[in-house]
């Protein structure tokens, strides 16, 4: 049984707040393939994308049968994905530059694309 916890629902059409979205590609990550996880870790960022929601669904379908693209605490999927936790009582999963109240907003995605720093006789393109 894993103490992380996530406060709002995660996937498609929910609040997606990037701690708790970190937490479930966290577990996700530690679903073995043959029992719906993936065969290639999630990239722990805190953002409920495609490939997240899609985990979501695979993991869903492997162990419930159909899908709904997401998940809360307390429900059925969190809580069997929780079991696969193999450092149960270690510190929560934080999204890299979020806060726990903070929802991720997708206008806010390519703010820096396209914009350049000069310094130090370094030329770069920034695309975060």
């Amino acid at each position: 049984m894993s103490l992380k916890t996530i406060t709002a629902s995660v996937g498609e059409g929910c609040p997606n707040i990037p701690a708790d979205v970190a937490t479930v590609q966290y577990l996700l990550n530690c679903v073995p393939a043959s029992n719906g996880g993936l065969l290639r870790a999630l990239k722990i960022d805190g953002f409920a994308g495609v490939v997240t929601i899609e985990a979501i669904n695979r993991f869903q379908k492997a162990n419930f049968g159909s899908s709904d693209s997401r998940l809360q605490a307390g429900e059925a999927t969190f809580s069997e994905l929780k079991k696969y936790d193999p450092l149960p009582f270690s510190a929560p999963v934080i999204a890299p530059n979020s806060s726990v109240s903070e929802k991720m907003d997708p206008s806010k995605m390519n703010r820096g694309v396209g914009k350049s720093i000069e310094g130090g006789g370094i030329k770069a393109r920034l695309y975060a």
